[in-house]
């Protein structure tokens, strides 16, 4: 069942992407278990910039974040795709992190590199109403929020308010590029059409 526009659809948003932030802390909690020590607020930080790169950077230099619109390849092939990259670009930082050897390097570098050289899922060819400025912007601000996300939520002593700044933070930019999509689409159809709230940053 669709959600509502208005307070349901936005309450919808802000739940999925709480969800998220609590799915990705449990496994930085995880990986912090393993290591089976205290963990510093600086390797808190390198920690959330590997998380940053595994779930943002890699995926996001073949799929980059789409708005509601925009001509999209399939979405199993997409969802495969993302997946498969995020877990080789995280194995492969974990053996360059953890195990310093020269096999385990060109193993890391194998597996990070491997997902792009296959490629992503191209797009079918087709004309898109969406600003070419605005969809820039969005894969800026949202690059932009991902990483101050994982920096605030693997630093141990800020995580907590950090983080929690950085989820209002992402639910007013979200709020604020679909408003402007909204603007734009009822410009370019000359009719009302459904505001896209529940922009997600990840396919």
């Amino acid at each position: 069942m669709e959600p509502e526009e208005g307070f349901q659809r936005n309450a919808f948003t802000v739940a999925a992407n709480i969800l998220t932030a609590i799915g990705f802390a449990l496994l930085l909690t995880g990986a912090y278990a393993l290591r089976g020590r205290p963990v510093t607020w600086r390797e808190g930080l390198l920690w959330g910039l590997g998380g940053f790169v595994a779930f943002t950077a890699a995926p996001g230099l073949g799929l980059p974040p789409e708005l509601p619109g925009m001509p999209v390849a399939e979405l199993a092939a997409r969802q495969t795709w993302w997946i498969a990259t995020a877990a080789a670009t995280a194995m492969g930082l974990c053996l360059l992190a953890l195990r310093p050897a020269i096999w385990t390097a060109v193993l890391g570098l194998g597996l990070i590199a491997l997902p792009h050289l296959i490629g992503a899922p191209l797009a079918p060819e087709s004309h898109s109403e969406i600003p070419a400025a605005l969809s820039h912007r969005f894969v800026v601000v949202v690059t932009l929020t991902s990483l101050l996300f994982w920096a605030c939520s693997a630093s141990p002593p800020a995580s907590r308010s950090c983080a929690s700044r950085a989820g209002k933070h992402r639910h007013s930019i979200m709020s604020e590029v679909g408003a402007t999509l909204h603007s734009t689409m009822v410009a370019g159809f000359g009719k009302q059409s459904p505001r896209p709230a529940d922009i997600s940053l990840y396919p």
